[in-house]
């Protein structure tokens, strides 16, 4: 569960706009192979961030990163390579849909219709 060495991501998170970085936003980094932790951190000035990912992953793990900032979010995988001494990861927020069927709420970033007719959501993409 611990690489010999520091192994960092980093990288900005961007407005929905894909320019303008997003101050304040919560990153997440998890390891989707072996569900091993998650290093989280909050991105400073023009959107930055960097996390040491080097306790919480192994070589050739699946890592997701993904971002959030009021009701925007966004995410991407890569596979970690150990001669990779750092990854960047760029992210844009997008605004994410919520949709109430029944008791449950169900979010995604795509728009959504629910077709009452049917009882069955139609996510859009």
């Amino acid at each position: 569960m611990t690489l010999p060495v520091g192994s960092w991501v980093y990288g900005y998170i961007y407005q929905n706009n894909g320019v303008t970085g997003q101050v304040g936003a919560t990153v997440n980094i998890v390891d989707q192979t072996n569900g091993q932790g998650t290093a989280t951190t909050t991105t400073i000035t023009d959107g930055f961030y960097q996390i040491n990912i080097q306790n919480y992953v192994d070589d050739g793990d699946t890592i997701q990163v993904s971002a959030i900032y009021g009701g925007e979010t966004n995410s991407d995988t890569f596979t970690l390579n150990i001669v990779d001494a750092a990854k960047s990861m760029n992210l844009t927020l997008e605004t994410t849909a919520r949709a109430t069927f029944g008791f449950m709420v169900i979010p995604t970033v795509h728009p959504i219709k629910i077709i009452k007719s049917t009882n069955k959501i139609w996510v859009s993409k």
